[in-house]
């Protein structure tokens, strides 16, 4: 069956949310960025209520929401059965009146229908459904009643911001047992698939466990997931370390609490629902977790969400998230504004934008949303040169914006530059490139007439800074970064300290122009290039908390 995809919904009605919010569709991965107690959570209830309109039911019946579509192709409806309440003339097809609906738009509302077993969202066009065609009033009809709700067949899930994992009393041959978004639950549903024979426990022991010590990397690695009986009727959920030693899960910190909860969510519970869509919930995952194991777990979301093709709604007021997934079309951020009224969900959809959220959680835009490095150069045509250098040599593995930059230090305006720390008297006469990013490497011409010709005072300055802080740097062996050039095809044989400019017919030549067509006449073996271009490399890794590939070492 095809599911006719809104291309933006309203809502209103609910907690903070007492004015209309109007949102475009929702992608497969979302995030929602705000401060503590500014609607964050009370979104995820509209979400959940469309997935479950039971739920929607026990919290509000007030809550208004309403569909938009486009009307893009003819495989959501029945064109055999157009209801033609006046049919004048007999001469014109079905699929003629079907045609003058593609482009137009429909919109229905999602009001709560009660039946015998409970609730359902019911889908009701308002509007666009009824056309004058041709002194014929034609009403549209969809293939299935049910096209029009996306979450149809979903199941929801959510892990909410207040969890935690305790021990519980388990008792063999319990009804089936679920996992509340506190948390409470979990050790119980751990037991029903360890202490029972009927069940794989693959999926504890091996597929959540290795996604456990996936995320966890350097931070810890565990040979099993048990569970074990105090006493009383309470079990307790334990994890076995390499050296066989036993750490009780209740009494370890809420961060790793946080990774089992969710890897149980994501992988256990959902392979209950194979035939389900899964959508998952997510709330304030950063509370008590490192950065670094933060952003191994989004990692692990993200990847595993895109290849099962689950849909994923993440709530946070970190700055973590924005810098992860920025770049990815895949990725929708929505952020909380106070309105005259209460609050509303915004999407938020340019850098600018994301330059307020970031001011609004605090964040100096500094941290974020930058390159994670500099590379400083002494004009446009080293940035084409290096860049494409890069590029040919470590293919597909840096991207610029991202994990470096290049600036312009503009040859002798060297002179006015250093590397020092903040609170040096000598940063009120310089311009100190550690305070732009002090992730920073310099790439410097020698300007040499020969290899016992020595640097000038403001390289030999800047580089004395730069070891103090052990800081890794690249003057070119040859006299200037065009030198590197194999040049011998256009009829320019250009010695290791020949100035290109007193070559035959360079005088005066454009030397952006002369980079653009001939950074690919290099010799990666001359004068040490590959070293480094090597060295360079290997800090834009370190930059991004990455080592190069064992290939490209």
């Amino acid at each position: 069956m095809n599911v006719f995809l809104p291309y933006s919904f309203t809502f209103n009605g609910y907690k903070c949310f007492k004015e209309v919010n109007s949102l475009p569709w929702f992608k497969s991965f979302n995030v929602i960025i705000g401060r503590n107690n500014s609607g964050k959570s009370s979104f995820i209830d509209i979400i959940h209520s469309l997935c479950d309109a039971n739920f929607r039911a026990s919290i509000s019946k007030d809550i208004r929401i309403t569909m938009k579509y486009r009307i893009d192709g003819y495989e959501y409806f029945d064109l055999d059965n157009l209801d033609l309440q006046i049919y004048r003339n007999r001469s014109l097809t079905l699929s003629y009146f079907g045609l003058h609906f593609i482009g137009k738009e429909l919109i229905a509302d999602v009001s709560l229908k009660q039946h015998n077993s409970g609730y359902n969202n019911s889908y009701d066009i308002v509007s666009g459904k009824r056309y004058d065609i041709d002194n014929n009033i034609v009403l549209l009809k969809l293939n299935d009643d049910t096209m029009l709700d996306p979450f149809n067949n979903s199941v929801f899930r959510c892990v909410s911001s207040e969890r935690d994992i305790t021990p519980e009393a388990f008792f063999s041959g319990a009804d089936q047992i679920d996992i509340d978004s506190n948390g409470i639950g979990t050790t119980r549903y751990v037991c029903s698939i360890l202490n029972n024979k009927n069940k794989k426990d693959t999926i504890i022991q091996e597929d959540v466990l290795n996604a456990f010590n996936e995320i966890l990397g350097t931070d810890g690695h565990y040979r099993n997931i048990k569970v074990k009986q105090d006493n009383g009727d309470n079990w307790e959920i334990v994890l076995e370390d390499d050296d066989k030693n036993q750490y009780q899960i209740s009494k370890l910190g809420s961060g790793l609490k946080t990774i089992l909860m969710v890897l149980l969510n994501l992988i256990a519970i959902s392979n209950d629902f194979k035939d389900k869509t899964m959508v998952f919930a997510f709330e304030e995952l950063e509370n008590n977790l490192h950065p670094a194991l933060e952003k191994r777990l989004y990692s692990y979301i993200f990847n595993y969400a895109q290849k099962n093709n689950y849909m994923i709604f993440l709530t946070t007021h970190s700055p973590v998230a924005i810098d992860m997934f920025s770049r990815e079309e895949s990725v929708q951020f929505y952020k909380t504004e106070r309105n005259s009224s209460g609050y509303q969900i915004v999407p938020i959809s340019s850098f600018d934008d994301s330059i307020e959220v970031i001011d609004d959680l605090g964040i100096k835009a500094s941290d974020l949303l930058q390159a994670n490095g500099i590379i400083w150069v002494e004009g446009p045509s080293d940035r084409i040169y290096i860049k494409n250098w890069l590029n040919a040599k470590y293919s597909g593995i840096f991207e610029e914006g991202r994990d470096y930059q290049f600036v312009y230090y503009g040859g002798r305006l060297l002179a006015h530059y250093t590397a020092c720390d903040p609170m040096k008297e000598e940063v009120d006469s310089y311009i100190n490139v550690l305070a732009v990013n002090s992730k920073a490497f310099f790439v410097m011409d020698s300007d040499q007439d020969s290899l016992d010709d020595p640097l000038d005072k403001r390289k030999e300055r800047i580089i004395q800074r730069l070891k103090e802080k052990d800081m890794a740097y690249w003057v070119t062996k040859g006299r200037e970064i065009e030198n590197y050039l194999d040049l011998s095809k256009s009829g320019i044989q250009l010695g290791q300290f020949d100035k290109l400019e007193d070559m035959p017919k360079m005088a005066n030549f454009d030397k952006i122009n002369f980079a653009r067509q001939h950074h690919g006449d290099v010799d990666f073996n001359k004068y040490n290039l590959n070293e480094d271009l090597k060295l360079l490399a290997n800090e834009i890794a370190r930059w991004n908390g990455r080592e190069l590939p064992a290939d490209k070492c």
